[in-house]
């Protein structure tokens, strides 16, 4: 599983997200991180697995995700925007389901995903066909259309 973190800049919050998702994602990963360069030199992290993408600082978040989707590896991708709540169980359960899940198009939002914090899981072909369709869209409504 590849798992993008939506974010502006690094900040504690952002950091807590991060140890939050190493402590409780059990399932295989690498955690992408796209942020400007200025903000990505200012990381301090032992963190196996965490992949850095440099983006160009007034990258909106659709602009964000496609840059660290273009070097995601993981058949299943989790879109986590940052100060989201992760807990124990916070994508197996999506996960599970999609994995589980024959129908193309099919993916799952995370337990706790509301409006203002939204997170998913969707098959890795099924995001890049939505952004390659509708990269003028937010990435939500790029995957509901």
């Amino acid at each position: 599983m590849s798992i993008i973190l939506v974010c502006d800049r690094l900040n504690k919050q952002t950091g807590e997200t991060i140890k939050a998702i190493w402590q409780n994602t059990f399932y295989p990963y690498k955690l992408y991180l796209p942020l400007p360069a200025s903000e990505l030199h200012r990381l301090n992290t032992d963190m196996p697995s965490l992949i850095c993408e440099p983006v160009e600082p007034s990258c909106s978040p659709g602009q964000r995700v496609d840059a660290a989707l273009k070097r995601c590896e993981g058949d299943y991708i989790a879109i986590v925007p940052d100060g989201f709540p992760i807990d124990h169980v916070w994508a197996e359960g999506s996960l599970y389901a999609l994995m589980n899940s024959g129908r193309d198009g099919d993916g799952f939002e995370l337990k706790g995903s509301t409006d203002r914090l939204w997170g998913a899981v969707v098959r890795r072909s099924d995001l890049d066909l939505a952004r390659r369709r509708f990269p003028h869209l937010p990435v939500r409504e790029s995957l509901k259309a």
